[in-house]
């Protein structure tokens, strides 16, 4: 024999699944009963394999705790072995092939930084003064208006003459209670 399932309608009155009169109503409650389980299954083994990964980290913290200072300083020694040999091992080639990996060097990502005391807007200033072909304008259409304007109907007819259309879809969604 199943358990009575019990649903919350909209009066917040509980009611069981049977005593639904629509059944098409039954129906969508009996599918949110189910969801409802499969739902609570998943987090309860998730919650069991997040239990085990605790109890396996703990197992292992101490010794994880020595092997990152231990990596970093072997990190380190074979940084200096290399810049100490810099100009016989790399002088033609930028990296070195050992059997265990590749070590070498590589120029990292350029940066851009402000001198001390100076801002974006004293810099754009005096650029646009002494170099205006570095500095980039960027034209955007304002999203956000449109959205607010859509429903305007001399704005309909610009939109359609530009080329423009707005999209609105609509997202199914289920939240359980608790």
């Amino acid at each position: 024999m199943s358990p009575k399932i019990k649903i919350i309608m909209s009066t917040k009155k509980v009611k069981s699944i049977a005593d639904i009169e629509s059944p098409e109503q039954r129906e969508i409650a009996v599918a949110v009963a189910n969801y409802a389980l499969k739902a609570a299954a998943l987090t309860q083994g998730n919650v069991s394999l997040n239990q085990e990964l605790v109890e396996t980290r703990d197992r292992h913290e101490a010794e994880l705790k020595t092997l990152k200072p231990d990596r970093d300083n072997a990190l380190s020694e074979v940084q200096k072995l290399a810049e100490a040999n810099r100009k016989k091992l790399f002088t033609r080639t930028k990296c070195l092939r050992t059997s265990f990996g590749v070590v070498g060097f590589r120029k990292k990502r350029m940066t851009f930084s402000l001198k001390p005391g100076e801002t974006m807007e004293t810099v754009l200033q005096k650029l646009k003064m002494r170099r205006p072909d570095l500095i980039v304008t960027k034209e955007v259409v304002s999203k956000n208006r449109l959205y607010a304007a859509r429903n305007d109907e001399g704005f309909r007819q610009l939109m359609d003459e530009v080329g423009i259309q707005i999209n609105e879809d609509e997202k199914f969604y289920i939240k359980l209670n608790d």
